[in-house]
């Protein structure tokens, strides 16, 4: 998975509704994580962004990847248990 163009903007909150906190990376062009920073427990973080960049979502703690959330052109929400 990867990065497509960067054609049409869009915008996603990522709110963090777990104990621990949550990393959250963008990949590039090239499929490659790129780190957009950590969303501390019960925080949110507004994040511009375009369709087909999709994100994957990691509990820092564990580095386990909980999930990969693909824009669309609504605004996005994304809950994070």
């Amino acid at each position: 998975m990867r990065s497509l163009n960067s054609t049409f903007p869009t915008q996603v909150s990522f709110i963090n509704l777990r104990k621990t906190p949550i990393q959250l990376w963008w990949l590039n062009f090239e499929g490659k994580r790129v780190s957009y920073g950590v969303v501390q427990p019960y925080n949110r973080q507004e994040m511009n962004t375009y369709e087909t960049h999709p994100w994957v979502i990691v509990d820092e703690s564990s580095n386990q990847a909980l999930g990969i959330w693909l824009p669309v052109s609504e605004k996005g929400l994304v809950l994070v248990f």
